[in-house]
């Protein structure tokens, strides 16, 4: 029993050093107060908001200021904590246990509820949504149409949220992988939107060349109404993604300098137009700045086309099918039309072919035509006296028969001399009676004529 309430009374102790509040800064108490949700964006690693046993103790802890209250989320791992007001501490209220998978991920919250997006661990970034589940006490992923590694911290990234309108706005992504021979480390210079009420990524276009350069030279300082403010060596600049406008301040010594102070300055956020920059837990400093205070130099990214598409891609994909069906329809019955046209061509020209070589012998000329085909195709010369029978002139006279031998063989030679410029009909005379001839057609001849004999 003694050992029982040791070991209760030493858990007891643990809870209790695990998260013990620091005394009231000015930082959490001006945020707490406020009406609207804020964003603490800016040097992060030294602040505390709480005492964290090892290995959290040098964590990152990120202020989160939303309509469902204050909350302190410790990067890197599923840690979150409700501050109350009327107790002046801050209590856990998630029950994770897994840690390491998304150091650098950006939180925020959204119509209530708390999230963080990307970051990195185990060996990789990752570009994953995940939202904070107030009933089941863990961390739920958030479904996107695409993965985009985002890592965001002081000097990393290159994000803003823009939480009216519900949408984050990365100015370029990190993928990094320790797992691949290849591609360890790969940047992507495109300027992407994430809509929180779609959770949807849209790329809106590559960051310009003339950012590019110095874009990892760039200091994170606080997330403004009108724009990301960060910092370099030379300039303050102001990201201003949702109307695509870069901007840099005016030149004023005394913003400028208190703004430059931020590198050595722990907590900064912007509210009710006012940058305030606290050193310590009691100091509370504050400048005011509105962008009036800043002078466009340029653009931050180019328009790429599907910006311009988004917007209407739902109406254009069904024009566009529209299209595709009633031009597929004109081009399939165009194609009918056409294929029904040949055929028709293609048999009244066979047709009229057919006719027309029908017209090259006369009815007579056929008769003899076919007797001597039938005879020729055996080897078989034909007689005066075979003509005479199939032509049917028996008993007409010799000098008749003669005659008509004669011309009808003329006129079918004539006939196929004018296609084929050869003679068809030839004769040669008898041995045993030199005045009589026999008729027949060469071999080579037959194939040719057949052409132009009519089908039956």
């Amino acid at each position: 029993m003694k050992r029982i309430t040791s070991i209760l009374i030493l858990w007891l102790c643990f809870i209790i050093s695990f998260a013990q509040n620091h005394p009231i800064n000015k930082t959490l108490e001006t945020i707490s107060q406020s009406n609207q949700p804020i964003s603490i964006f800016g040097k992060l690693a030294t602040s505390r908001y709480l005492s964290l046993n090892k290995p959290f103790n040098n964590n990152i802890q990120s202020i989160i200021k939303s309509d469902s209250g204050t909350f302190c989320l410790v990067n890197a791992t599923g840690m979150i904590f409700k501050y109350s007001q009327s107790l002046g501490q801050f209590s856990r209220i998630d029950s994770t246990i897994f840690f390491g998978y998304n150091m650098g991920a950006f939180p925020f919250s959204y119509k209530s509820d708390i999230y963080n997006l990307g970051g990195a661990g185990f060996w990789r970034s990752n570009g994953q949504l995940r939202k904070y589940n107030f009933n089941a006490h863990e961390w739920d992923i958030v479904p996107l149409n695409e993965e985009i590694p985002i890592v965001s911290g002081p000097r990393q990234g290159l994000v803003y949220y823009d939480q009216i309108n519900g949408k984050i706005y990365s100015g370029y992504s990190l993928n990094y992988n320790d797992g691949s021979k290849t591609k360890k480390e790969e940047y992507t210079y495109q300027v992407m939107s994430l809509d929180l009420q779609t959770t949807e990524w849209t790329n809106l276009g590559g960051l310009n060349q003339n950012l590019i350069q110095d874009i990892k030279n760039e200091f994170n300082v606080a997330i403004t109404p009108f724009g990301l403010l960060t910092i370099n060596s030379t300039n303050i600049n102001l990201w201003d993604f949702k109307n695509n406008k870069h901007f840099q301040l005016n030149e004023d010594k005394s913003i400028s300098q208190s703004i430059r102070r931020v590198i050595d300055t722990t907590q900064v956020f912007y509210k009710d137009s006012y940058l305030f920059l606290c050193s310590g837990a009691s100091r509370l400093d504050s400048i005011k700045l509105t962008i009036n205070n800043f002078h466009q130099i340029g653009t931050i990214y180019s328009i790429s086309l599907s910006t311009i598409v988004n917007p209407y891609k739902k109406g254009l994909s069904l024009f566009l099918i529209i299209l595709f069906l009633f031009f597929g329809y004109i081009g399939l019955t165009v194609y009918k039309k056409r294929i029904i046209s040949n055929y028709e061509t293609t048999a009244i020209a066979a047709e009229e072919a057919i006719q027309k070589d029908e017209r090259i012998f006369k009815e007579q000329e056929l008769l003899l035509l076919n007797l001597l085909i039938t005879n020729s195709s055996k080897g078989i010369k034909t007689t005066n006296e075979e003509i005479n029978t199939e032509l049917g002139m028996d008993s007409r006279s010799p000098e008749t028969q003669k005659s008509q031998r004669h011309k009808l063989i003329n006129s079918i030679n004539n006939a196929y001399i004018a296609k084929t410029e050869r003679k068809l009909i030839l004769n040669e005379r008898l041995d045993f009676d030199r005045r009589s001839f026999v008729f027949f057609i060469a071999e080579d001849e037959l194939k040719t004529l057949l052409k132009y004999m009519p089908v039956e």
